[in-house]
């Protein structure tokens, strides 16, 4: 939130005077550069929220920054190709979305999650003890 706050500072107002943006921007480096390392994903997490927020207004790059985003870090910093794909898979969905509400199933999803705990608690049980 930080990171955009600065953008929106430096960026789009273009009022403040010159040693403003400085203390701005050095302000933003040390805030990424720690905060970074003890948040989720790291300093590229930060990266991914600010590239959403700067496509916002359109779906398909969207999906496009959340795609580029998951092939490089599931893929190429983790190597863990199946989750990168899993990402291009979410983002093609993110892009076939056509922004209607679905039917609800709410209450299926209510039987379901403690149905299906319930029964991996048994197959558990089950070849534990056998």
């Amino acid at each position: 939130m930080f990171a955009i706050y600065c953008y929106e500072k430096v960026f789009i107002e273009r009022h403040s005077k010159w040693y403003e943006y400085i203390l701005l921007l050095f302000t933003l480096f040390v805030a990424v550069r720690t905060i970074g390392n003890y948040s989720d994903y790291g300093f590229l997490g930060i990266v991914l929220v600010f590239g959403l927020y700067l496509t916002r207004e359109n779906r398909f790059a969207q999906a496009s920054v959340i795609a580029a985003w998951g092939m490089y870090f599931y893929g190429i910093q983790y190597n863990n190709w199946y989750s990168a794909w899993g990402v291009v898979v979410a983002s093609i969905l993110i892009i076939l979305y056509n922004g209607k509400k679905g039917t609800n199933l709410k209450y299926l999803f209510y039987i379901f999650y403690p149905a299906h705990l319930l029964i991996l608690g048994i197959i558990n049980i089950v070849f534990r003890f056998s």
